[in-house]
């Protein structure tokens, strides 16, 4: 845990990362929490990590979690949901397209909470979270995310695109790896031999997979 000024009696977890690749800035996201209460944060700080970081006011989302965050350099984006872990919370999408300056949510009702997110480098976003749930934004600021098939009810826990297979690829719960050429059909690859069947698979960068049991 890391604690950026995030305020709360509880603990503070910094879940995501990411640099703006047009302004070198870096971005973290996640939560703070007292008992079961959930508050979401997104901190920047100018150019390299300075030990300076300032807190984003998220008016409208005060309540959840942000899991997940990345940069295209038009866009800061960040995942997560009203409800940690939980299919029936709603899909949170925070977004700035001015370097967080400021910062505007979408809400995807009743979707689950989104745990990953990944852009094309061409325009295409893509979220993954709870239940196998997948979105995709070609416009983050026009608030319009399009639910798509993934063929698993497992909750899927990151998604990445590999820009020299052109393929975006998710990864999960009881070893589910994903990969989709337009992020629209998905569909399920065979994992290597490993742990048992029940192993999750947590995080994905291009063409290599991490595998937490």
């Amino acid at each position: 845990n890391v604690n950026l000024g995030w305020t709360g009696s509880g603990s503070e977890s910094v879940l995501g990362g990411c640099v703006n690749p047009t302004t070198g800035a870096n971005y973290a996201s996640g939560w703070s929490s007292t008992g079961s209460a959930y508050v979401p944060h997104i901190s920047r700080t100018p150019g390299a990590p300075s030990g300076t970081w300032t807190e984003a006011t998220l008016t409208g989302f005060t309540s959840g979690s942000l899991l997940a965050i990345a940069s295209d350099g038009t866009y800061v984006v960040a995942v997560g949901g009203s409800t940690y872990n939980s299919s029936s919370a709603d899909g949170k999408v925070v977004w700035s397209n001015n370097d967080g300056t400021s910062w505007n949510i979408t809400t995807l009702s009743g979707s689950g909470d989104l745990r990953g997110i990944t852009h094309d480098g061409s325009g295409k976003w893509c979220a993954v979270g709870t239940s196998g749930i997948i979105y995709t934004s070609t416009n983050p600021s026009s608030g319009t995310w399009t639910s798509r098939t993934s063929g698993t009810s497992n909750n899927l826990w990151n998604v990445a695109h590999d820009t020299s297979a052109g393929e975006f690829l998710a990864v999960g719960e009881n070893k589910t790896l994903l990969s989709s050429s337009n992020g629209t059909t998905w569909s399920a690859e065979t994992v290597p031999s490993g742990p048992g069947s029940g192993a999750t698979l947590a995080g994905i960068a291009a063409n290599t997979f991490v595998q937490v049991t």
